[in-house]
């Protein structure tokens, strides 16, 4: 007894006895009542319940049992008649049953991590002969045997047409099924009937329609057995094909391939019924980045099933991945004819005709994507896009400003507006999107490759090399970062470190046309014309509208001595844009090496009608003039272009050239050391030129005897020549 018993309980200690007695008995009814309803058998159910009431009111007894003292004194009191620590073990005891029972309860309402699978007994004339239930699971154990998460679990209990949906529902969740199997076959002398059915008890992101399977067979096929392996294959297919399904909701594409194959193999099921499992397998290719096979398994589902505009839209999804648009535009075309409200496909067409640069065709499509579902953010984005390469910038920001609204914590609408901020001049707004894109998302690649072409634009190198590192860090596969860092060290001068990106950029990427353009740029200007020719056609070949490609392409065709080639290319270039002056430039420019000097005039005056501050028409006609001795015409044009541009190297070279033949001298050196202050801050003029420029310095200096002088400059042309020796190049093809 305790040394206090002859003491009142605290208030405290009474409140807690009570409550906590209260609470359990609460929590034990209702555990009690959920016990009742399980799927136990009723002597176990009562079994249990005894021997939870017996402990549970044992427990209580010790903590209120009470005993009388002191009677012998004619004081009689009323104590506990078990010590404290007795007490509060019992208070626990009788507090804790009921609450791990509820937590037993609660793991037993939870979902099994297996995919059960329960069949139910199929009714019918002599079972026991024709085994049609027995033989139904069998052959999905055999099946399903190589995938332990998979549970064939006999209901032992048939469902009737009459008990119905309902029935199917409680019997399935009481043993947790993920799927179950219900049917019946009757017979007749000559002919068997069989129904069976699948429902599913857990809810699939990705679903197929499973129509009730109603079958007449010869009876003699029940006899034979034919009936049940039937019934067994169809049905194996179905559940081979859920379970695949289950695993692309949880993103496992490799185990969901193989689990579409097993279900495909299933011989007896019509090629007409196994469109599912082609288009669902297909979509697992697809996630895992195999864009072949899919295209291969939607191909063989359009053969079986041809009016699912889903199947085009994602055929044309994969042909969009491997850069082959045309046929991508063709599949979302036949999506949009199936179902002309297919959000999704104006979206994806529209998205392929900006691959393609047909922005007004992207519009277009985009435009009706947003109508048929104005909260559309992915239309938003790529119509923002298109506003902005078609420099309705004002458009842009209103479609980038939507998708802001729509998902206030997407990096994307801020990163996209920011760069059409960029492009449209305003620095401050444009930084300012770029910084709270790269807030909300510190991983979003994109975000730091705008950055970095901002800061690329502005001259500081250094940020625009550190974000583009940042980018490439986040995404090794980014080849638009990798081309826009070779772009920064070309600029800089480091043409080594420029031709590994771009290198990188076709490895990652091989379908950038940018990155076979930049680095035909750079092996032009180190004079391996061929490769650079080589290069600009593989851009032109994966992007046929790529009109600086075909303006360089001709330069260099220019140079190696292909004037007709050179021609051409400007030919094809003017199709592409008929008012545009630097094509009349070069076409002056070529035309004068072939001599036509009045197509060549021809050509320049056009130029300068279309663009009269166009410094390169000036410097060609003046080229051209010089040709055909016209030296006047030809110096006029030449100080034209130095009005224009006070720093155009060849226009400097040229006229200090003149003015050597004119015996002026001191103008000449005026002339030509300006053009050594160009050389020394402009690095992007190609080595060869470059090169080219200092040996007439040279002979310029001999001629008015400053050797000393002239041999510092061949000094720096020896170093050139060694540069350009030892740049690396690389394979023509990515």
């Amino acid at each position: 007894m305790d040394s206090v018993q002859n003491k009142e309980e605290s208030p405290i200690l009474r409140f807690f006895k009570i409550s906590g007695s209260i609470l359990s008995c609460i929590l034990l009814i209702f555990n009690i009542y959920k016990l009742l309803y399980s799927e136990w058998d009723w002597l176990s159910k009562a079994l249990l319940v005894s021997a939870i009431i017996l402990l549970w009111g044992f427990a209580l007894y010790v903590v209120w049992k009470k005993t009388t003292i002191g009677e012998k004194f004619q004081t009689p009191t009323q104590v506990p008649a078990y010590s404290k620590r007795k007490r509060q073990v019992a208070l626990t005891v009788a507090v804790l049953i009921p609450v791990l029972f509820l937590v037993w309860i609660y793991k037993e309402s939870l979902p099994s991590d297996k995919v059960i699978v329960a069949v139910a007994e199929f009714q019918g004339p002599d079972p026991q002969s024709y085994r049609v239930t027995e033989l139904l699971l069998a052959h999905l154990r055999q099946v399903t045997k190589e995938y332990p998460q998979i549970l064939i679990l006999p209901l032992s209990r048939a469902i009737s047409e009459q008990d119905g949906p309902s029935v199917v529902q409680t019997e399935g969740h009481k043993v947790k099924a993920t799927m179950i199997i219900w049917g019946w076959y009757g017979k007749t002398e000559e002919k068997v009937l069989l129904t069976s059915n699948l429902e599913f008890l857990r809810p699939l992101k990705h679903s197929f329609p499973v129509d009730r399977d109603i079958c007449t067979s010869p009876a003699s096929d029940l006899n034979r057995f034919r009936v049940q392996e039937d019934l067994s294959t169809r049905l194996a297919y179905l559940v081979l094909t859920t379970v695949g399904l289950l695993k692309l909701d949880a993103k496992d594409y490799q185990e969901a391939v193989i689990l579409f194959t097993n279900a495909l193999a299933q011989n007896s099921v019509s090629e007409g019924v196994k469109y599912s499992a082609y288009f669902f397998r297909a979509f697992a290719h697809q996630q895992g980045g195999d864009s072949d096979r899919a295209i291969t398994d939607y191909t063989a589902s359009i053969k079986l099933k041809g009016d699912v505009a889903e199947t085009y839209n994602n055929r044309g999804n994969s042909y969009a991945r491997k850069g082959e648009y045309d046929s991508s535009i063709n599949d979302y075309g036949d999506a949009l004819r199936l179902k002309p409200a297919y959000a999704e496909a104006y979206n994806n067409r529209g998205a392929a005709f900006l691959r393609k640069k047909l922005y007004r065709n992207a519009i277009s499509d985009l435009d009706k994507a947003v109508e048929l579902n104005p909260n559309y953010l992915e239309a938003y984005l790529n119509r923002g896009y298109a506003y902005s390469m078609e420099k309705q910038h004002d458009l842009a920001f209103a479609d980038y400003t939507r998708t802001i609204q729509l998902a206030p914590e997407d990096a994307r609408g801020y990163s996209n507006r920011g760069a059409s901020y960029l492009e449209k001049g305003d620095a401050h707004r444009g930084l300012d999107d770029l910084n709270r894109a790269i807030q909300l998302d510190p991983n979003y690649a994109q975000a730091y490759n705008n950055r970095g072409i901002f800061y690329g634009k502005g001259g500081d190198n250094a940020r625009a090399i550190k974000d583009f590192h940042r980018a490439i860090s986040l995404d090794g596969n980014y080849a638009a970062a990798y081309d826009n860092r070779g772009n920064t060290y070309k600029n800089m001068g480091d043409w080594i470190r420029a031709l590994a990106d771009y290198n990188q950029a076709i490895l990652v990427g091989p379908r950038s046309a940018s990155a076979y353009y930049n680095r035909g740029n750079l092996r032009r200007e180190h004079g391996e014309l061929d490769l650079a020719i080589a290069d600009y056609s593989r851009a032109i070949e994966i992007e046929p509208a790529y009109l600086s490609a075909y303006l360089n392409r001709g330069v260099a065709r220019m140079d190696t001595g292909d004037l007709d080639g050179s021609i051409a290319d400007y030919r094809e270039a003017l199709g592409l844009d008929p008012t545009n002056s630097t094509v009349y430039c070069n076409l002056c420019r070529v035309k004068t090496l072939k001599n036509d000097f009045a197509g060549a005039l021809a050509d320049c005056q056009q130029a300068i009608k279309l663009n009269p501050d166009n410094v390169i028409a000036y410097d060609n006609r003046g080229f051209m003039k010089a040709l055909t001795q016209d030296t006047v015409g030809a110096v006029e044009d030449f100080e034209k272009v130095l009005k224009l541009n006070p720093n155009f190297p060849n226009s400097l070279h040229n006229l200090a050239a003149f003015r050597h033949a004119e015996k002026m001298d001191s103008d000449a050196e005026q002339l030509y050391k300006r053009l050594i202050v160009v050389l020394e801050h402009d690095k992007q003029i190609a080595l060869p030129q470059r090169i080219l420029y200092l040996e007439d310095y040279v002979k310029f200096m001999r001629d008015i005897g400053k050797r000393e002088e002239a041999e510092k400059i061949e000094e720096q042309i020896r170093s050139l020549t060694i540069q350009k020796r030892s740049t690396p190049s690389a394979p023509t093809a990515g």
